[in-house]
């Protein structure tokens, strides 16, 4: 029995994920909730790509000796350290910074005015974040194609974005795809109040466009509620003098543009470019971002290692069964026939050992799911069933002992089966068609348990 309830136990956490649905016009699908240093608003950087934002800017601080470094998010959105903290970027720690030259994931100390310092891109969300999570490799920066994407290219692009001031700090506001305007708040896209597109930046010579949205504290903290994101106005470095602070923002994208220029996101007063580059030995802000799973809208893709292997061993454990079920229950050899055949070219190749390549895991499990998926709603009612504990208690004494008791008998029938190669899963299906019965007229109970 130990083995047939691993395999549906597996079955359920690979396949659960297929009942969700998104919140994201574009792309559909699943949408899982925020990690700790995400905001709650999903963003559109690509076709079918999402992300949330961290919670503010990143942050680095390395202390006094023997005290060590620690990465972090600001912890407000309208939160930056200004002229002094990074005007002492390389003097004796302790010292705290959060404008950074390019790609100095591994060496955000580095001061130059020397391109070549800087020819080799190294991640900051590759770190551990104190903040994000303390996992590496959670957070990473947007591509210039990502930022051109989100100002440009997303559904209703033009209006998802304003310039404004939080707190007294100016800056950038974005809104999420699927903006749900939270009560007693306000807000007015830049480009309705003369912000005009000029094809690659948005323009209004004129006026403080600052001044388009204003909140105070309490009053962003319900936006930010409904998953805005808010960019500060936090200036840039040059070698160690700082400037434009409050007047300027200035975020990295990881994206080169030519053997000395890298491309980077400005705004200030009058003017918004996602598609600007300087100098790599600028410091400039970073704002790191965690790429939502990939969605079919039906299945999550893993995005780790150790979860991509679990979820092949998975989908291999219900092929398993799947194809004896095809050939024993429904008497469809040939389809069966056809999935013995892609499970043992998979299991050819690796022989005995888990793949090792998250991309050639996600092709196997391509191959595996369009052949399982029409025959898992029977594997979904199953493992309702062995919530059976927690169906009996939430069902009172007088609206289900019948339902109880059909579904206590039928999981101890399951139980007392001995396992045999060519019976046993024809002797479930049986059982199974009996308990679906059960299970739509048990639905309310199972819903309850579900929330």
């Amino acid at each position: 029995m130990k083995k047939i309830l691993s395999f549906f136990a597996i079955a359920a956490l690979v396949l659960g994920m297929a009942s969700c649905n998104g919140n994201d016009p574009e792309a559909g699908g699943y949408v899982p909730a925020p990690s700790k240093g995400e905001l709650n608003g999903v963003f559109s950087v690509g076709n079918g790509k999402q992300v949330r934002f961290s919670q503010g800017n990143l942050q680095y601080y390395v202390g006094a000796p023997g005290e060590g470094e620690k990465w972090s998010f600001a912890v407000h959105q309208y939160d930056y350290l200004g002229y002094d903290a990074n005007q002492k970027i390389n003097s004796t720690p302790p010292c705290n910074i959060d404008l950074f030259g390019w790609g100095t994931g591994n060496a955000p100390r580095k001061v130059s005015l020397n391109t070549n310092d800087f020819t080799t891109y190294a991640e900051w969300g590759n770190n551990k974040i104190s903040n994000g999570g303390n996992e590496p490799n959670f957070w990473r920066t947007l591509t210039k194609d990502e930022w051109v994407y989100l100002f440009y290219d997303r559904t209703n692009a033009d209006v998802l974005f304003g310039l404004g001031s939080v707190n007294g700090v100016n800056g950038t506001i974005l809104l999420p795809d699927n903006w749900v305007w939270p009560a007693g708040a306000s807000f007015t896209a830049s480009t309705k109040q003369g912000l005009v597109d000029r094809g690659d930046d948005y323009y209004k010579s004129n006026g403080n466009n600052f001044s388009h949205n204003t909140y105070t504290k309490e009053q962003w903290s319900v936006m930010e509620s409904a998953g805005a994101v808010f960019l500060p106005a936090a200036g840039y470095r040059k070698d160690k003098d700082v400037d434009g602070v409050n007047s300027g923002g200035y975020y990295w994208s990881a994206s080169p543009s030519s053997e000395d220029d890298v491309c980077y996101i400005y705004f200030d007063s009058y003017f918004l470019d996602p598609l600007d580059n300087c100098w790599r030995y600028f410091g400039l802000s970073v704002r790191l971002v965690h790429e939502l799973p990939k969605t079919d809208g039906l299945y999550v893709y893993p995005t780790t290692l150790p979860q991509a292997q679990e979820e092949l061993y998975g989908w291999f454990e219900l092929s398993y069964g799947i194809a004896n079920y095809l050939n024993y229950q429904m008497g469809e050899a040939d389809k069966a026939a056809e999935l013995e055949l892609v499970l043992e070219t998979i299991q050819n190749k690796y022989g005995y050992e888990l793949p090792t390549d998250i991309n050639e895991i996600i092709t196997d499990i391509d191959k595996l799911r369009p052949l399982c998926e029409p025959y898992a709603k029977s594997y979904f009612n199953y493992e309702k069933v062995l919530n059976v504990s927690d169906l009996n208690d939430l069902l009172q004494p007088d609206d289900g002992n019948d339902i109880k008791q059909i579904i206590k008998n039928a999981t101890f029938q399951i139980s007392q089966l001995e396992w045999d190669e060519t019976k046993y899963v024809s002797q479930i299906f049986d059982l199974l068609k009996q308990i679906d019965k059960i299970i739509e007229t048990a639905e309310s109970a199972v819903e309850k348990l579900r929330q």
